[in-house]
């Protein structure tokens, strides 16, 4: 029998209404993209010891995304990690972008079941060099832009987000929630998708049987698929990524969006 249905239930929008982080570092003067700090080096284990002792929202950005890109390797690498642990990354992940109440014990909950059953995971080196350009793409303006495309291409329909990793994982979350906030689109799923092209050498987004078999049942269930990349640069990623969808799922409903398009000012 399917894991699937469980796997959805799990990955739904958890929040009612949303206040984004990037925001707050608007509010306090701090939203400084060549300031921020975007470089990391360290391992998956030392990601959740840092997130679980945070020295600023930044941290709150930052350190999620991390968590759910080395999990997204990971299973890369080996696919029999199951996908719900990934969905527990995302779920997490989403609770501290949205400040919930339990959102530390999450992570907490999802540290240790890595502890318990994939301890090799932990010690993944998670290496990141700062980008300015990155953490810019995320600001909020731009992200409310996005928000706004997607109502006018969805029309209220239920959607399944896809970041494309490693970039476009933290925007993509706030996007998401952002787009979800206040009771909109209730049965959305985000769910970013590996496709690292000059990190990784990916030579097309990294899906394994068991995320086909997840957006099989969102496409048979009538969702579109909305690609997202956080930056649009050259296109070629972003436009690789729609065309590959396009093709290994022929009766689904692909769009795809960039947060921060190639005419905005610095």
């Amino acid at each position: 029998m399917s894991d699937v249905p469980e796997i959805v239930e799990s990955a739904k929008v958890t929040q009612e209404s949303y206040s984004s982080p990037h925001d707050k570092l608007v509010r306090n003067g701090e939203y400084r993209p060549n300031v921020l700090k975007s470089a990391y080096d360290g391992n998956l284990d030392q990601v959740f010891s840092d997130l679980d002792t945070p020295e600023s929202v930044e941290d709150s950005i930052f350190m999620p995304a991390r968590i759910i890109r080395g999990i997204a390797d990971a299973r890369v690498e080996d696919p029999s990690i199951p996908l719900q642990v990934y969905i527990d990354s995302i779920d997490a992940a989403k609770s501290i972008y949205a400040d919930e109440l339990d959102s530390k014990l999450r992570m907490q909950d999802l540290h240790t079941e890595l502890q318990e059953n994939y301890p090799q995971v932990l010690d993944r080196r998670i290496k990141q060099s700062a980008d300015a350009g990155t953490v810019h793409a995320g600001a909020p303006e731009f992200s409310e832009r996005t928000v706004q495309q997607m109502e006018e291409i969805l029309n209220g329909r239920d959607f399944v987000l896809v970041p494309l990793a490693h970039g476009g994982v933290a925007i993509g979350i706030d996007v998401f929630l952002r787009a979800t906030s206040d009771s909109r689109y209730q049965e959305s799923i985000v769910l970013p998708v590996r496709y690292s092209r000059n990190k990784m050498k990916d030579e097309h987004p990294q899906i394994d049987p068991e995320m086909d078999q997840f957006f099989q049942e969102q496409i048979r269930n009538g969702k579109p698929i909305v690609i997202f990349e956080e930056d649009r640069n050259t296109g070629i990623t972003g436009g690789n990524a729609l065309a590959y969808f396009q093709e290994k799922y022929p009766d689904a409903e692909v769009h795809s969006l960039y947060n921060r398009d190639n005419f905005d000012d610095w």
